[in-house]
């Protein structure tokens, strides 16, 4: 250890004194010379290499490349091909067996196979026999097309079904061109088409698909048409109310069978043993009868419950097809071919009209409206049995009003589906008085739906519209939830609007001209603890959705609104008066609110507001949020909810959060007449409205705001102005009126209603025009505002009537009832009748006559 550092240090002061002596230094420079020549080598080789690879991938892809000439032949030209066929000559064996040994092995290679002059030599073989196989069919259709006799057609049927599939029929051109080639017309493939879809998707497919999956010595055909037939009995399953409920099963390659799909209306169970006991001589299992069920009946599930249904379709159907029902029992009797057995509600309503327009294929406004002298329901022809009023019973079912108890002896009028048992006469007297209503409601149902569809394709630059809804409440819930708050749940109020606008390229990164219009859809969501859906909330709505839109720069002039028909939030006197002052309160230049026909106001809204609390349930039940307030639900949709996916129609979810209502506001209007016909109102100046019975989009005109040259003036009727008067202003003209002195006015119709008075006022009820009240108070005007039982409120200074309603008893229309425990305010402008000779027993109940119910219906028509 301690002689090792002298002998270093020796060691290294050697090193480096060699290393400054002339054969040193020599020696460096010779290694040097000697790297850098060994380097030089490697880079030519390393040249040569890359010369020789880049040299093969160019051998390679001269064989692999798309051939140089139109023929698809690799040469130049012909000297050039016989060189090279020459060259393979000499390269072969001489012996004919190697010789081709050599050809096969060479041949075989996946890198030849997929050489596109031999891969252009399978597919020209394949083309030529393609064409050849079309060059057949068109032979056999011309010498059978013009033939009339039973063979020829059938075979004619046979040759287009089968070349009409879906890669042809689904494309025009295709369709078109391949008529061409045949030498037939569009019309014979798309009959072609029909005979092919009838095929795949009648019954008797649906049948075959079934008895494949049984064994054939088990069964027979005629036990397993049995069975499949029992199925689709009308007390064991019914097809659902959704045409796009569509079972389809693959029957062979790229051939399909589909069917509409029909519910179980029982167990799989009670309907073997229901099949038992009507066939006891039929021998089969369980197992063996639940697999020759068809494929497209299905047991019933949640999703197939249908909500918010119209009562006019739901009732018309129902009816429509017990009164069918009931025709064709006489008719297989009787043998009568007098009357016509329809198949569809909409032939019926069609034979009780004129025919449709020649230009607009609709039907006049006029026939529609029961209005025409050369139609009605009068066309519609019935047996002498269907006018039976004998004792004989038939099963129906329609709504009526009944009074249902809840909470103690509180009792409420609910509409409700009542199966009748009654005489034929009754039956087909309730259709015809159907009937009368049912052609109008079912066009503005339509039409107004295809107004939004066609203004919103049609977007002028400017404008934008909104689609306005009230989602149900969410109720709040708790992933461990406690009993009392199971049973007492906090519910949070959530409205819907779609909004429809064009881009803003600062916003959304792309422009939206005249030229290219570029349409934005967004969901715009208004959480709020406050329950009370009226019209200070839809008016607090537009206001947000008005900042919003100058937020993001987008300049609105004309705002196009599109709304149910509920009375509270959108359609009543006040809400009228609201859109008559929407052009000051936000800035627009034009507003129109547009209203859905009653019960068709279903649409992308629901889906929106239902994906919002479904979302909101799921991150409760994952326990990864905690939702017990309004509040909690904004804070957890506006940090979640907000983006949307790419593929969504839908460009992004707003959410504003409100926390309290200003119902403060002067904004409460006397009634306007026959508000509920009106499905269009537009705004002129501040208290002024324009209204129609049906919107339109249809004409350019309308779409520009050229409303005075409307197209369809004749068919929807014009425009008529409405001066909408605040309750505070009228009762402040008259008591001006009063205290003017020689001024004689007419007495007002509540002035003479005192305590004790039994009256009529309107009501804006689609079934119940007028409600009778009993006052317990003179007419009073208020010092402040006041809120009734009902939650009904009014404002100071209006002048009101305190008293008690009366309700019908076992739905009979003149018999009610005072119900003494709910006090009511009314105002004192809608009494329309005082029911002077109408007296009151001590229990409170009163009857009424058909004389005085129309002098009542007289009145609220002159209002």
């Amino acid at each position: 250890m301690l002689h090792k550092k002298p002998l270093q240090k020796n060691k290294l002061s050697k090193t480096k004194a060699l290393s400054e002596t002339k054969s040193a230094i020599k020696q460096r420079l010779y290694n040097e010379r000697r790297k850098q020549q060994n380097l030089q080598k490697d880079n030519k080789k390393e040249n040569r290499r890359n010369y020789m690879n880049n040299y093969r991938k160019r051998i390679r892809a001269d064989l692999t490349s798309t051939p140089k000439s139109d023929e698809g032949i690799p040469f130049s030209n012909r000297m050039d091909k016989a060189r090279s066929i020459k060259k393979l000559k000499q390269a072969l064996p001489i012996t004919p067996n190697k010789r081709a040994a050599v050809l096969s092995a060479y041949v075989d290679c996946n890198r030849i196979l997929k050489s596109p002059g031999v891969k252009k030599f399978h597919d020209s073989f394949e083309e030529s026999v393609e064409k050849m196989a079309i060059r057949n069919i068109q032979d056999v259709i011309t010498s059978v097309k013009h033939k009339r006799n039973g063979e020829a057609k059938a075979a004619l049927n046979i040759l287009t079904s089968s070349v009409s599939g879906e890669n042809i029929s689904d494309r025009k051109r295709a369709t078109k061109s391949l008529a061409n080639i045949l030498g037939v017309n569009s019309r014979t493939l798309q009959k072609g088409k029909k005979i092919r879809t009838k095929v795949l998707h009648s019954e008797h497919s649906s049948f075959l698909y079934t008895t494949r999956k049984t064994r054939s010595d088990a069964l027979t055909e005629r036990t397993k048409r049995i069975v499949h037939d029992f199925w689709l009995q009308s007390n064991v399953s019914r097809p659902t109310n959704n045409k796009n409920d569509i079972k389809r099963v693959r029957i062979s390659p790229n051939v399909y069978s589909s069917h509409s799909c029909y519910i179980l209306e029982k167990t799989q169970t009670e309907v073997f043993l229901q099949f038992k006991n009507e066939y006891p001589d039929e021998k089969i299992g369980q197992r063996a009868f639940e697999k020759c069920k068809p494929y497209f009946v299905r047991t019933a599930q949640f999703k197939d419950k249908v909500t918010c249904c119209c009562r006019q379709h739901v009732e018309m159907r129902s009816l429509f097809k017990s009164c069918m029902q009931f025709r064709k029992r006489l008719l297989s009797r009787e043998g009568s071919s007098e009357v016509k057995l329809y198949e569809s509600l909409s032939e019926l309503v069609d034979d009780t009209l004129c025919t449709r327009s020649a230009n607009t294929h609709q039907h006049k406004i006029s026939c529609l409206d029961r209005l025409c002298s050369e139609c009605g329901v009068c066309k519609f022809s019935m047996l002498p049995g269907e006018l039976d009023e004998s004792d004989v019973q038939i099963s129906w079912e329609r709504y009526e009003y009944k009074n249902v108890k809840v909470k103690g002896d509180k009792m409420i009028r609910k509409l409700v589906l009542v199966r009748k048992s009654s005489s034929p006469a009754e039956m087909f007297q309730y259709l015809k008085k159907l009937l009368e209503t049912f052609p109008a409601h079912q066009f503005r149902a339509y039409w107004q739906s295809k107004q939004m569809k066609s203004l919103v394709e049609n977007l002028p630059i400017g404008h934008c519209v909104t689609v306005h809804d009230f989602s149900e409440n969410y109720k709040c819930t708790e992933q461990n939830e406690i009993q009392s708050s199971y049973f007492q749940k906090l519910e949070v109020s959530l409205h819907v609007t779609i909004l429809h606008r064009h881009s803003v390229l600062e916003y959304d990164g792309k422009d939206s001209t005249a030229e290219e219009p570029n349409i934005v859809t967004e969901q715009f969501f208004v959480i709020s603890p406050d329950q009370k859906h009226d019209h200070h909330y839809t008016h607090c709505v537009q206001n947000l959705v008005s900042e919003y839109l100058k937020s993001i720069n987008c300049e609105i002039s004309v705002m196009h609104e599109f709304t149910d028909g509920c009375s509270s939030q959108y359609k009543s006197r006040h809400c009228m008066g609201d859109v008559s002052y929407s052009c000051s309160d936000f800035g627009y230049a034009t507003i129109l609110r547009n209203y859905f026909e009653t019960s068709h106001a279903r649409g992308p809204q629901d889906a929106a507001g239902g994906f919002i609390k479904k979302q909101a349930d799921l991150a409760v039940i994952r326990g990864t949020h905690v939702i017990q307030s309004s509040s909690d639900l904004f804070d957890y949709a506006q940090s979640n909810l907000s983006t949307t996916a790419d593929s969504s129609k839908c460009s992004r979810q707003i959410f504003r959060y409100v926390d309290s209502v200003n119902r403060d506001r002067d904004r409460n209007f006397l009634p306007v007449k026959e508000n509920r016909k009106i499905h269009q109102v537009r705004s002129f100046d501040d208290g002024e409205i324009f209204v129609r019975k049906l919107s339109c989009y249809s004409c350019q005109s309308c779409i520009v705001g050229n409303y005075s040259t409307c197209m369809n003036d004749a068919q929807l009727g014009t425009y008529n102005k409405i001066k909408m008067v605040k309750e505070s202003e009228h009762n402040d003209s008259d008591a001006d009126s009063n205290n003017d002195e020689g001024v004689d006015d007419e007495t007002n119709i509540c002035d003479f209603v005192s305590n004790g008075t039994i009256f009529a006022v309107k009501a804006d009820d689609t079934d119940c025009p007028y409600y009778i009240l009993r006052a317990s108070k003179d007419p009073i005007i208020l010092r402040k505002t006041a809120t009734d039982k009902w939650g009904a409120s009014y404002h100071q200074g209006n002048k009101v009537i305190h008293g008690y309603y009366f309700n019908t008893i076992d739905n009979n229309p003149f018999k009610l009832k005072l119900l003494k425990r709910i006090p009511a305010i009314v105002p004192a402008l809608s009494v329309i009748y005082i029911c002077s000779e109408v007296d009151i027993d001590d229990n409170g109940l009163i009857n009424l006559n058909e004389s005085l119910h129309g002098r009542i219906l007289r009145c609220l028509d002159h209002e």
